[in-house]
């Protein structure tokens, strides 16, 4: 289970920067 919030929370952040270099 730690692993899967630690992958969704490094999905997160990918879609933050993904924004960011928009």
């Amino acid at each position: 289970l730690p692993i899967k919030i630690k992958r969704e929370r490094t999905h997160i952040a990918d879609d933050f920067l993904s924004d960011l270099l928009k």
